[in-house]
């Protein structure tokens, strides 16, 4: 699962990267506003958008119309501190939510059936075997 993370931050966003690729997805990340253009300009093609805490609201409103107008069914995580969420994509906590809910999506079949699909490692502490993902995928 290849996942865009949209940062003000560059060592938050160096961190995040390690953590989220130990969690077995594919992470690009991405500073500023001609950046994140210039991944439309590649077509690149993104499971998710993960907008860093570290954004202001109005950037992430910006953001979210960019990535709006550019995919037809976009995934936005929003992470937020102290303002509550700004954009129509998922809210999370940065500090109490965000790690246990990534967890939790790199551990879904569909997820692991996406990244078995890509020839993709299904990662290490990943809880389900391919007997478990082939037999789900099956029903």
């Amino acid at each position: 699962m290849n996942l865009l993370h949209i940062s003000a931050d560059a060592v938050l966003a160096q961190a995040r990267r390690r953590y989220l690729r130990a969690l077995g997805f594919g992470v690009s990340d991405v500073q500023g506003m001609a950046s994140i253009l210039a991944v439309f300009n590649y077509e690149r093609e993104f499971d998710a958008v993960i907008l860093c805490h570290t954004l202001s609201a109005s950037e992430k409103l910006k953001i979210a119309e960019i990535v709006c107008a550019n995919w037809a069914v976009p995934l936005i995580l929003e992470l937020y501190l102290a303002e509550p969420p700004v954009t129509r994509g998922i809210g999370l906590e940065a500090d109490t939510e965000f790690q246990q809910w990534m967890i939790r999506w790199a551990e879904t079949p569909p997820a692991l059936a996406i990244r078995k699909a890509r020839g993709e490692s299904l990662g290490v502490g990943i809880r389900h075997t391919e007997d478990e993902l082939g037999s789900t995928l099956m029903q």
